[in-house]
């Protein structure tokens, strides 16, 4: 039987993202996934038929990321696998690569200068080089390492309510792709009222706590009573059950968002500054996204904003 690795080693939301190429491989051999040791609860949750092993990659502990990932590597080296598939441009994995023969890499591989592409990434880089022209989503453009990967509308489910209220993501990973707080409590506000008053759940890690109490202080008195603060309470496997049969999610662009849209949960998703519904949208059917619209958008995130 074909085994096939594939190395997920950036955050939540690739690691959700990474589903088309998952169910792909699963269909055709036994599935390994790798990932950072803080997603493996996640990973199983989301891919239960995967063989997980646990990378150390965000650990500030040298020596025992050392030991852990030796015995990772190990592990490998008894394995035949057939294909090897490393979705990120990074060194961590671009390394761990050089165990394997380049012809068995695909995505990002060990070149002479450092990391380079195989031919569909370099194809695929080629065709969003101007991202505002571009139509690639992250989803099929990792689905695409293996080829003719299973039919999009196998990868999520048709979004449905599920009967447990309302969601709302507080905050993005960067400021710029998140709703001001008085704008997200009038939406709020006014899907809470259009929905029949409903039970409303605030997500987001512990950093997003002060943004829950800003938006708890904006919300009507008589919703208050309606509104549960999860910011910051929950674990992966918890966060999972929190966003489980939502009637709706409010939120940007974040891995929350994804982890929605795998789960059949109908998002409102607000794509601001760097996000770009093309690229990295909800997958799947059911869901409404508003973009942004303005010249410079999308923009880099690392470059300081002429517009204030």
């Amino acid at each position: 039987m074909p085994r096939f690795l594939v190395i997920q080693s950036a955050r939540l939301g690739d690691l959700v993202q990474t589903r088309r190429l998952l169910l792909t491989l699963a269909e055709r051999g036994e599935t390994h996934l790798a990932v950072d040791t803080g997603l493996v609860p996640l990973a199983r949750v989301l891919y239960p038929f995967a063989r997980l092993h646990a990378l150390p990659l965000y650990t500030r502990d040298a020596a025992a990321a050392a030991r852990q990932a030796g015995e990772v590597l190990h592990a490998w080296h008894e394995l035949d696998f057939t294909a090897v598939y490393n979705c990120n441009f990074s060194s961590a994995g671009t390394s761990l690569c050089r165990l394997f023969a380049p012809e068995l890499v695909h995505g990002y591989r060990p070149g002479s200068g450092g990391p380079e592409r195989s031919p569909w990434a370099r194809r695929a880089f080629r065709m969003t080089e101007h991202r505002a022209c571009g139509s690639l989503n992250l989803v099929d453009y990792w689905g695409h390492f293996a080829p003719d990967p299973i039919a999009p509308e196998r990868v999520n489910p048709p979004a449905a309510g599920g009967g447990a209220g309302l969601g709302v993501v507080l905050a993005g990973r960067e400021s710029r792709r998140s709703l001001p707080v008085p704008l997200l409590a009038r939406i709020v506000r006014t899907l809470h009222d259009l929905m029949g008053g409903p039970r409303v759940r605030l997500l987001g890690s512990a950093q997003e706590r002060p943004v829950a109490r800003r938006l708890l202080r904006e919300l009507p008195a008589r919703m208050l009573g309606n509104v549960e603060d999860l910011s910051g309470k929950t674990d992966l496997p918890a966060l999972v059950e929190a966003v489980r049969g939502l009637d709706r999610l409010v939120t940007p662009d974040t891995g929350i968002m994804h982890l929605a849209a795998a789960l059949g949960v109908p998002v409102l998703a607000f794509f601001l500054s760097s996000a770009y519904a093309h690229e990295t949208g909800p997958y799947g059917v059911g869901h409404t996204v508003v973009q942004a619209d303005i010249p410079c958008v999308p923009c880099l995130e690392s470059a300081p904003c002429p517009r204030g």
